[in-house]
């Protein structure tokens, strides 16, 4: 694989469990990875912390977890415990971003900083009848419309789901870091893949 930069916008359900996904699959990868919440109980379905994270920012959190799972920290791996509104000037020298935040504020700026430094953005949604998109850079515009109900990424029933769907997502992300290729997919309850052409 290429040199690439990486930044992972949020380490909740799919930020994180996307970059840990990157990081076995290429340890010398520059990964950088922001957030600025902290380990809580609902975090423990969906996401790969355990309960000895519970209470530490999700920064420190995934540290440990890479530790924990590698045995050593990866040499190009660095975490930011912040917000994404706080400054942030690695987005032009990134390959990408992806953005795993779950609030429209957020998401915004995350998609105005790809504008601005003309990176390639790809975002992840769920909605709670079981469907994914990965939506790349024009494809995917934030809104701020609320799904009403629980969030899916907090039930621990969807678990099994939600991990298939993100690996389908570390798989896009990859073949973009090797090919240059985007594609914007649609994923269902059966993990059955359409391309999404518009």
């Amino acid at each position: 694989m290429n040199h690439h930069h990486v930044a992972v916008f949020g380490l909740g359900t799919i930020g994180a469990n996307v970059a840990k996904n990157l990081i076995l699959a290429d340890e010398r990868l520059d990964l950088i990875v922001i957030d600025s919440d902290k380990v809580e109980e609902r975090n423990l379905f969906t996401q790969p912390y355990s309960r000895t994270h519970l209470g530490q920012p999700k920064t420190d959190a995934f540290l440990a977890m890479i530790y924990e799972v590698l045995g050593h920290f990866p040499e190009r791996l660095a975490t930011l415990n912040r917000r994404v509104d706080e400054k942030f000037s690695g987005a032009r020298e990134a390959t990408l971003l992806i953005d795993a935040f779950d609030n429209f504020k957020s998401r915004d700026l995350v998609h105005g900083l790809a504008i601005k430094s003309r990176v390639p953005v790809v975002h992840l949604g769920f909605s709670p009848d079981f469907i994914a998109t990965i939506l790349w850079n024009d494809k995917y515009v934030p809104n701020q419309a609320g799904i009403e109900g629980r969030d899916v990424c907090e039930v621990r029933e969807t678990s099994w789901w939600l991990q298939g769907v993100v690996a389908i997502m570390t798989k896009n992300v990859l073949d973009y870091l090797q090919n240059k290729k985007t594609a914007s997919q649609l994923i269902d309850k059966n993990f059955q893949i359409k391309k999404l052409d518009f």
